[in-house]
């Protein structure tokens, strides 16, 4: 601390109150919301009246948007930690932080697989991926909120527009939920 500087008084001391008012924040001091994996399905269904064709469309924009503003979060904790952007650290760096946020978030662990990055592909690994939990049995892959969020991350990490795909789920009864990255 600068001597003589003013701390300011973190959230929970200015509004007392908040948690019996039903608002929650996270260590950081962010308001959260907290929802069980079944949001997700609950949503789906719906979604499936609406407009059936439209959810993996809906999802996939719905998590590049997420990821944008995760992005955010995550530089700021990088600078923070490490004193360096996302996109210094090393690649090693840049995917323990994105797994931690994962982690964090009640999302899944995830496993990086660089075998093929040479080719410009990068292979990710979400195990116990709450999205395909939530989501039920399926023949297809249905983490599409997951894959925006990574397009966004990747994206940014790379400074151009990437693309991520799921190829294989735990919906469909693979034991991980698999994203390629290019």
């Amino acid at each position: 601390l600068v001597p003589g500087a003013v701390v300011a008084p973190a959230l929970r001391e200015l509004a007392p109150d908040e948690e019996r008012q039903g608002v929650q924040r996270d260590e950081d001091e962010r308001r959260v919301v907290r929802l069980p994996p079944t949001f997700f399905e609950a949503m789906m269904l719906t979604w499936k009246r609406l407009a059936p064709q439209a959810w993996p469309l809906f999802c996939h924009e719905w998590g590049l948007q997420w990821g944008r503003r995760a992005v955010v979060e995550m530089e700021v904790q990088a600078l923070q930690r490490a004193k360096v952007s996302l996109r210094e650290q090393t690649m090693d760096a840049a995917m323990a932080q994105l797994a931690e946020q994962l982690q964090l978030q009640g999302l899944g662990l995830m496993h990086p697989d660089f075998e093929t990055a040479s080719d410009g592909l990068l292979a990710l690994h979400i195990e116990r991926s709450a999205v395909a939990e939530a989501m039920g049995s399926s023949e297809a892959p249905r983490c599409h909120l997951l894959a925006g969020y990574l397009e966004a991350v990747f994206g940014h990490l790379a400074g151009r527009l990437v693309a991520a795909h799921e190829i294989s789920c735990r919906s469909q009864g693979h034991p991980l939920c698999t994203f390629i990255v290019a």
